[in-house]
Parts: C-alpha cells; sequence; structure tokens
C-alpha cells in the first residue's frame, strides 16, 4: 500500500470527496475504495438526522459490517474506531499495530502513532476477503 498517497488530504466536514477534502469517514471510504476495491457507502444523510450518539450508533451498525469482522490486534488496512466524547465517532485506518491513518478536524490527514490513543480504540474491524 502507497500510504504517502493519503496524506496531506484536506479535512472537510462531511467531506466525501477527495478534490475537496474528506472527514475521517470519507478518508476511510476513499482508502478501501481505492486499495480494497471495496465501496463503502457515503451516508451523508445520516449526519444530518443524528446526534452523535444516534450517530456512532448508526456508523457501527450498518449492514456493510457483515463484510467486516471485529479482531483484537490492528494490521493494515484494518478501520479502527476511537472514543471522542464517549463515543465511537472518529474512525482511522490501521497503517500497523502502532500506527493509523486518519483525518481530524481543520488539519491534513496524516499517519499517527496509536499509543496516544490506545486507551480510545472502541474497536477494530477487518474486510471478510472472499
Amino acid at each position: 500500500m502507497n500510504w504517502n498517497k493519503y496524506i496531506g488530504i484536506p479535512w472537510k466536514h462531511r467531506g466525501r470527496d477527495i478534490t475537496t477534502g474528506l472527514d475521517c469517514y470519507g478518508l476511510v471510504r476513499y482508502f478501501y475504495l481505492e486499495e480494497m476495491g471495496f465501496e463503502l457507502p457515503a451516508y451523508q444523510k445520516v449526519y444530518y438526522t443524528q446526534d452523535i450518539s444516534g450517530l456512532s450508533n448508526t456508523i457501527s451498525q450498518l449492514d456493510y459490517f457483515s463484510h467486516f469482522h471485529q479482531v483484537d490486534q490492528i494490521e493494515a488496512g484494518d478501520i479502527i474506531f476511537l472514543l471522542m466524547r464517549g463515543y465511537p465517532i472518529h474512525m482511522g485506518i490501521g497503517v500497523d499495530r502502532n500506527h493509523y491513518l486518519h483525518s481530524k478536524r481543520h488539519q491534513l490527514s496524516k499517519i499517527q502513532e496509536l499509543n496516544r490513543w490506545s486507551d480510545q480504540i472502541d474497536s477494530i474491524y477487518r474486510l471478510n476477503y472472499c
């Protein structure tokens, strides 16, 4: 995987277009389409109709997770849900056991060490390969 092509993408609230910017879910969605050939739904409408607790619950229970299974150890390409304000509303992609790629509010996407976030990891999901 060429991780460098995912670094430096502008953050945009509800962003789903690489040319204008991506939020954390938009970055995960873009990565999965480019690297795995798997298209995650946009789910932009959820943002307009849910509060934070509703949004995190909706995202974690979506139908596309039938294509994923929960794991305990992070590997490259895994989706990592992180707790923010007590809810699993931030996500990124595992680069290796100690690093993840993510897009954070008002920052460019980056790879960051997970040790700082380890106590906030809510769950880790891996794509089922057929």
